[in-house]
């Protein structure tokens, strides 16, 4: 049976990449600051929610911890991706 926490993380990801590439891909710049943007406010974030939410639903806060860690490290390794994505794309030409 797939976990609920788990179904809903990964929507969660899944639209933070829509987000990403809809609105931040058109600069190399734009690219870099939403890996950052990922990287050190989305994450944390994503690790507290899904502590404090695992941690109470299951009554286990050692399961919690580990889940908020795992999920935060992957949304972490999302916003690397993004930050390098950035960093080695080539800046296209504006048509002007």
């Amino acid at each position: 049976m797939i976990n609920v926490g788990l179904i809903l993380f990964v929507t969660f990801l899944v639209l933070i990449n829509i987000i990403v590439v809809k609105y931040t891909s058109k600069t190399k710049m734009m690219l870099v600051t939403s890996g950052f943007f990922i990287m050190f406010l989305i994450a944390p974030i994503t690790w507290f929610v899904t502590l404090i939410s695992l941690g109470i639903s299951t009554g286990n806060g050692i399961a919690g911890g580990v889940a908020g860690m795992m999920f935060g490290f992957i949304t972490f390794l999302n916003g690397i991706y993004y930050v390098f994505r950035g960093a080695l794309t080539r800046q296209q030409p504006e048509n002007t």
